[in-house]
């Protein structure tokens, strides 16, 4: 579960920072951060994708829950022995 919000996560900023590197939506942005400007667009489009790209590796990551472990009892004739953890 957290593995996927996290994953969500990065998928937005990482999708937020390649908006931010089209010339119609900077300008917007660097009315309220004046900053931004200073940085190329390649910066935002290559730290877009690595984001992306990082969310994605988590959302498509190992989420499957494990069976629980089964005691299975080991017989010796018609007694009970031990018991065997089984999947």
């Amino acid at each position: 579960m957290a593995n996927n919000l996290l994953g969500y996560g990065f998928c937005g900023v990482g999708l937020l920072s390649l908006v931010l590197s089209f010339d119609q939506f900077n300008s917007v942005v660097v009315k309220i951060l004046p900053f931004i400007s200073s940085f190329p667009d390649l910066y935002f489009q290559v730290a877009g994708g690595i984001l992306i790209m990082f969310g994605v590796f988590l959302l498509a990551g190992k989420n499957k829950r494990s069976k629980p472990l089964l005691e299975v009892p080991i017989y010796s004739g018609n007694q009970i022995v031990g018991y065997r953890r089984d999947r």
